[in-house]
């Protein structure tokens, strides 16, 4: 006799704001800024949640960071055979 198994599997997606503490000078002109700050928010953001390996640290945000926002939830039900 075959079985349905069914799994549900949730999907969060989120949106962070990241406070950059980078500075620019007044001459700087905008597209260097966006990009800089777009990378150091990168780097922010992977250091957060990869950790900093090999230091023992537990992964943490930036201080300041927040959701913006409504979370967004996506769901994928499965269903398979199962033999018994």
């Amino acid at each position: 006799m075959t079985k349905k198994k069914v799994r549900v599997r949730a999907i969060v997606v989120v949106t962070l704001e990241i406070p950059v503490d980078d500075c620019w000078g007044g001459d700087c002109p905008l597209s260097q800024v966006h990009e800089q700050a777009v990378d150091s928010m990168q780097g922010l953001l992977r250091t957060s949640v990869e950790g900093n390996s090999g230091t023992g640290k537990q992964p943490t945000l930036p201080k300041g960071t927040r959701i913006v926002g409504d979370p967004l939830v996506r769901s994928i039900i499965t269903e398979e055979n199962v033999d018994g």
